[in-house]
């Protein structure tokens, strides 16, 4: 089987004293996965079965699933809603590496599976409900290659579909310790949909991206003030670390590096030309008389589908050798953070000024 490894990706923007144009689009950026081996033993059956066949704990949790459905459409899309969202990815038994038996009840009662445990239930759930559905496996196409995995097709209202319930639960981390939920209707399409996406892993590419700018569109923005205060301390520590002194924190700066960043989100999400006009921050800040003479920038744009964790952001702000002397310049005595997430988007601005 195969399943989608999580995924994140960065960039980092540093203006100074006056502004930049720049139109930012998605990077582009290999999701990569981590699969079994391919001569992995699936003990399971996919012939076709009948309610007489099927577990009552089944039948009881489809009828309670679909109860209601007008359609057969909708009744489908609640038991794969129900699968991603509570059906977890069973890293002991992945990491196992040898044969295993796929028992539904089981994997209904664990609440765990791997891609064929996660086929096996959706198709009974399906079955137990009248919908005709089948397990289907296969080799996929991935980044990291031809793996073996399984999914679903089914028929419902005489239209055929296809279902990737291991897909659309969510993702592994990195070291393939933790399974990270993440579901999403992607995976819900048509069998042509599928195929593509299992055959061609830029076009899956393309998909988990356009699905991150979607969702961020739709997401009001939210300021992370726990990131913002994290970072100035990180920040900070590092200064102290190299005798520069402690930068003050000043709420003007913050407010003003807040607004930035939200701005910026917007530019970024809509794809649109966007400029970091730091001359006109300067006039908004100096309009209280505190005669800022000396300001810039530093911007980490964050496109993820876990939130990037406030080391990991100060770590890329000075991981570029000019940032850093920025961070650590003598010419600097304030700061102010300001961190906006939009959905999977996530925007830092720091802005750096000298207060005579």
């Amino acid at each position: 089987m195969t399943f989608n490894k999580y995924i994140g990706y960065f960039i980092l923007l540093f203006f100074i004293v006056s502004h930049l144009t720049g139109c930012l689009s998605l990077p582009q950026v290999s999701p990569g996965t981590y699969r079994e081996t391919l001569d992995r033993v699936i003990e399971g059956t996919q012939e076709r079965l009948d309610s007489t066949q099927i577990d009552p704990i089944i039948l009881k949790k489809s009828e309670d699933l679909t109860a209601g459905s007008e359609n057969q459409y909708e009744a489908m899309a609640r038991v794969y809603d129900w699968v991603i969202h509570n059906i977890d990815y069973d890293i002991e038994k992945y990491k196992l590496k040898m044969p295993y038996h796929v028992d539904p009840v089981k994997t209904l009662q664990t609440k765990k599976g791997i891609c064929q445990d996660y086929a096996q239930l959706t198709q009974q759930l399906l079955l137990a409900s009248g919908i005709d559905a089948q397990v289907k496996t296969g080799k996929v196409i991935t980044a990291s290659g031809s793996e073996l995995h399984a999914w679903n097709e089914v028929s419902a209202d005489g239209v055929l579909y296809a279902l990737d319930a291991t897909w659309g639960a969510g993702f592994l981390s990195p070291d393939v310790n933790q399974f990270i939920r993440r579901p999403t209707r992607l995976f819900l399409t048509s069998p042509e949909e599928l195929q593509k996406m299992h055959r061609n892993p830029d076009y899956l590419q393309e998909q988990h991206q356009e699905l991150m700018k979607i969702e961020a569109r739709k997401a009001a923005p939210e300021f992370l003030s726990g990131h913002e205060e994290k970072l100035s301390t990180l920040v900070n520590s590092k200064r102290r670390q190299s005798n520069a002194g402690e930068l003050s924190h000043k709420d003007d700066l913050k407010k003003e590096a807040r607004r930035l960043a939200e701005e910026a989100a917007d530019k970024v999400i809509a794809q649109l030309d966007w400029s970091l006009d730091l001359n006109t921050s300067m006039k908004r800040l100096n309009a209280k008389s505190h005669r800022v003479s000396t300001l810039s920038a530093n911007v980490y744009v964050y496109w993820g589908f876990q939130p990037a964790a406030p080391e990991e952001i100060f770590n890329e702000l000075t991981s570029q050798k000019q940032n850093l002397e920025y961070i650590l310049s003598k010419d600097f005595n304030s700061l102010g953070f300001g961190v906006v997430q939009r959905g999977d988007l996530i925007i830092a601005c720091q802005l750096l000024a000298f207060y005579p």
